[in-house]
This record gives structure tokens, C-alpha cells and sequence, in this order.
């Protein structure tokens, strides 16, 4: 089963290739390696979530939104290499979230991610470094 395959039988849907909203680009490619730019949960161009984690949202709340900024970077990296399949490997996922100071669950809602691309990604190298960063404002 290809990528695009296994998105869909998790219910979503590839979204089209995210437009810069600023001076940088989505994606780049350097050889065999892809960088994405940070991927904000935009979905048809709008922003799906906002607030602060431990004081209007919950870790269920930012789930969704976490799987569509993974979708997002699926999108952009797909874009430069021209087929989601040939993203063989994840080396690295970064989540930033706006939390209150009292939030001390960050690595559940950085897992979010991760179990998104494990089984989008199944059979491949998929176990990555995965850093995450809570900040009081974003």
C-alpha cells in the first residue's frame, strides 16, 4: 500500500502543498534529504486551532491539529521530490505549542506526530528524533 493509500485508510486526505506565508519556502531539497519549513495546522488556508495548551485546549483538542501540520509537511516534502513515496525516511520532527507554564505533558502531544507517520510510513524507517518545545507564547 503506497502513502497516499494509507492516509486515507486513517480517514485523511492528503492536502495540497502548503504556500510560504512569509519569506521562507515550505520544503527544500539538498540530495537525498528534504528540510521542511515549521507547518502550521492550515487546512484550506485557515488556521484549525489556537490558544494554549493546559489553559483552553486540551491534549485531545491539539491532536487533530497535529496530524494536520504532519499532513502539511507530508504535503511539502512531496512537493520537491515530486512523489510521496519516495519519502523513505523521518529523521527528525519538531513540535513547538503555546502551553501555560503548568503544562507538563509536552511529549504526549509531540506523540501525536509520531503516531501519525508510523503507520503512513509503515515497513519504512520511520523512528526519528523527536523534539519538542513548549513556549508561553507563539
Amino acid at each position: 500500500m503506497n502513502i497516499l493509500n494509507k492516509i486515507e485508510s486513517l480517514g485523511y486526505k492528503l492536502p495540497p502543498p502548503p504556500q510560504a506565508i512569509a519569506a521562507y519556502i515550505p520544503a527544500n531539497r539538498s540530495g537525498n534529504l528534504v528540510f521542511t519549513s515549521g507547518q502550521l495546522p492550515l487546512k484550506e488556508g485557515q488556521l484549525i486551532l489556537s490558544g494554549k495548551l493546559g489553559e483552553d485546549l486540551s491534549i485531545e483538542d491539539v491532536k487533530e491539529a497535529t496530524i494536520q501540520a504532519s499532513l502539511n509537511a507530508i504535503a511539502a516534502a512531496s512537493a520537491v521530490c515530486g512523489d510521496p513515496d519516495k519519502i523513505i525516511k523521518v529523521i527528525k520532527v519538531g513540535v513547538f505549542v503555546a502551553s501555560s507554564p503548568n503544562f507538563s505533558e509536552h511529549h504526549l502531544v509531540a506523540n501525536h506526530s509520531s503516531n501519525f507517520f508510523f503507520p503512513c510510513l509503515e515497513k519504512r524507517d520511520v523512528m526519528h528524533v523527536l523534539q519538542w518545545v513548549f513556549l508561553l507564547f507563539l
